[in-house]
């Protein structure tokens, strides 16, 4: 509550019944819109009632503004569908519901927007992650494999590292230009206990060298080997690990 607002609403503590003086004190020591609401309830008339409705709404707003995901949006809608603030809260809350169901990835996630939202900013957005993950089904992983290998490509080096590898097919109909995976390595019990992210097929990796071996698009029905070489492991690793695709780009 800001300044002028608060001194306003002590001074007419004076010219307000013992009653009703008691009870906005107390929403007043609670700060909720539910306790303000509870007093107008119970004071339908007080002469306050334009400033505590403004009150109201503004401790909704900025609550939904400190926290997280779409619900206290909805919930500020929910109360003030005609506030001041509207416009920015149907904003705000299609962004943090998108991003909500973008933290998940799963198609049942992006539909649930769609649905929601069938008009929203993210539309778009929601519908190509939606393909994206079923052409995923057109990605097949096999022939796991792990070698001691030099990791300078020394044929007379010492062994000083590993390399893991396994053939990836394309068996849609389309061409991927970028296939991003990502890599967990697994104990004996088959239990994950570290990844890191790699591609068998990138036009370009920013901020790294782009091995000119993933350069060429992935084309429908091409296997192409996955490599990966290091030389620090996870503690407790024994030479099994599993890939998944995390991310597709198609040539358009």
């Amino acid at each position: 509550m800001n300044t002028r607002t608060l001194l306003v609403l002590l001074a007419s503590l004076l010219l307000l019944g013992c009653g009703e003086q008691k009870a906005l004190s107390a929403a007043q020591a609670s700060g909720t819109p539910e306790a303000y609401e509870a007093f107008l309830e119970q004071y339908p008339n007080t002469p306050h009632a334009p400033i505590l409705r403004t009150q109201i709404e503004d401790l909704r707003y900025h609550a939904a503004k400190d926290g997280e995901g779409p619900k206290g949006w909805r919930e500020y809608l929910k109360h003030h569908p005609e506030g001041k603030h509207v416009k920015a809260a149907k904003r705000h809350e299609d962004e943090a519901s998108y991003d909500a169901a973008h933290g998940l990835r799963t198609a049942a996630a992006y539909q649930g927007y769609l649905d929601s939202h069938p008009t929203g900013r993210y539309v778009k957005q929601a519908r190509a992650e939606m393909d994206e993950l079923a052409y995923q089904e057109n990605i097949s992983i096999e022939n796991y494999r792990v070698e001691r290998v030099n990791l300078a490509n020394d044929p007379k080096g010492d062994l000083n590292g590993w390399g893991l590898y396994a053939d990836v097919t394309n068996n849609g109909e389309r061409i991927l230009i970028e296939v991003e995976l990502k890599l967990e390595f697994t104990d004996p019990a088959g239990k994950v206990i570290g990844d890191r992210t790699w591609w068998v097929a990138a036009e370009e990796l920013f901020g790294m060298p782009t091995p000119p071996r993933i350069k060429p698009p992935l084309r429908a029905g091409m296997t192409r080997e996955f490599q990966f070489t290091t030389g620090e492991p996870p503690e407790g690793w024994v030479d099994t690990f599993t890939l998944r695709p995390t991310n597709l780009r198609f040539r358009q």
